[in-house]
C-alpha cells in the first residue's frame, strides 16, 4: 500500500498478510498515512498493478472486488450477544442478527428494533446477535428498514481520537461490561475502533451506565466497581437480574 513516497507496510516486498480464514486475507497497519493504492507481489520478483484503496475493502490479486465486508464480533455476556456498528453505507446483516436504534429520553435508553436486515448508510446501532460467532455486515443497494423512535446514538468510520469528539458537559459511553452486565459506560482511551456507535450521555457529575434489555427502557446510573445488579422491563414486567439469577419485584426468583 503506498501514497506518493510513503509505504505504510515499507519498502518492497512490504508485509506479509495474514489468513484469518480460508482464503482470506487481512493486515492493519498505523494510519498516519491514507493509502491510495493496493499492489501485491509474491516476496520476490513479480508485483500486479496499482489497484485504488479502499478502507476494509476485500482485495484480489487484479482488483477491489467491490463485495468489501465489515466484520463484527459480538460480545458475549451470560449468553446475550451484542455489539455495536456505523457505516457511511447501506449494509445488510445475516439472519439471526437484528439492529436497534437507541434514543435517550430523560434517564432512559429505549431500543427500538429494525423492520429490515439492512439499515440506512450513517446510522449508528446496538447489533443483537443468536451466538458468539463472528458475522459480516455487506454493503448493499437494497432499500434500507427503519427503527421507531429517534436515534441518540453517534458513530466513526475510521479510528477516531476521543479528543476530536465534541462532547460539551457529556460523557463519552461506549459498549462495555461491568462484571456481568452489558451496557455504555464510560469510555476511558485515547482512540475508538472504525466502524462503531457510541453514546454522549448529557449532564456532569458522575460517570453514567447504561443498561439496557433489548425492546425495553433502560435505567441509567452511577458506575460501581462492583456493581452486579441490573434493572430491566419484560413484557411489561420489572425485574432485577443480580449475580445471574432473575428476580420479580416480590423477591422470588424467576430464573
Amino acid at each position: 500500500m503506498w501514497r506518493g513516497e510513503a509505504k505504510p507496510l515499507g519498502g518492497w516486498p512490504g508485509t506479509k498478510a495474514t489468513e484469518i480464514e480460508t482464503g482470506l486475507y487481512a493486515i492493519s497497519f498505523e494510519s498516519w498515512v491514507t493509502p491510495e493504492y493496493v499492489k501485491w507481489n509474491d516476496g520476490g520478483s513479480n508485483e500486479g498493478s496499482n489497484i485504488a484503496f479502499e478502507n476494509n475493502a476485500v482485495f484480489t490479486n487484479t482488483a477491489n472486488t467491490g463485495n468489501h465486508k465489515y466484520k463484527i464480533s459480538p460480545t458475549n455476556v451470560e449468553g446475550n450477544y451484542y455489539a455495536t456498528f456505523y457505516a457511511s453505507e447501506k449494509v445488510a446483516f445475516p439472519s439471526g442478527v437484528t439492529a436497534y436504534n437507541g434514543e435517550l429520553s430523560g434517564s432512559t435508553l429505549v431500543l427500538s428494533a429494525y423492520n429490515s436486515q439492512i439499515i440506512p448508510a450513517n446510522t449508528a446501532v446496538v447489533l443483537g446477535a443468536t451466538s458468539s460467532s463472528t458475522f459480516y455486515a455487506s454493503p448493499t443497494s437494497d432499500a434500507a428498514g427503519s427503527a421507531s423512535g429517534n436515534n441518540s446514538l453517534a458513530g466513526n468510520i475510521d479510528a477516531t481520537k476521543v479528543s476530536s469528539i465534541s462532547v460539551g458537559t457529556g460523557t463519552l459511553c461506549v459498549l462495555g461490561v461491568n462484571n456481568t452486565n452489558v451496557g455504555f459506560y464510560k469510555f476511558t482511551g485515547n482512540m475508538l475502533a472504525p466502524n462503531r456507535a457510541y453514546l454522549i450521555v448529557p449532564g456532569s457529575g458522575t460517570a453514567p451506565s447504561i443498561h439496557f434489555a433489548i425492546d425495553d427502557a433502560t435505567d441509567i446510573k452511577s458506575v460501581e466497581a462492583s456493581e452486579k445488579a441490573v434493572k430491566f422491563i419484560q413484557d411489561g414486567k420489572l425485574f432485577i437480574k443480580k449475580n445471574g439469577v432473575v428476580y420479580d419485584m416480590m423477591g422470588a426468583v424467576v430464573k
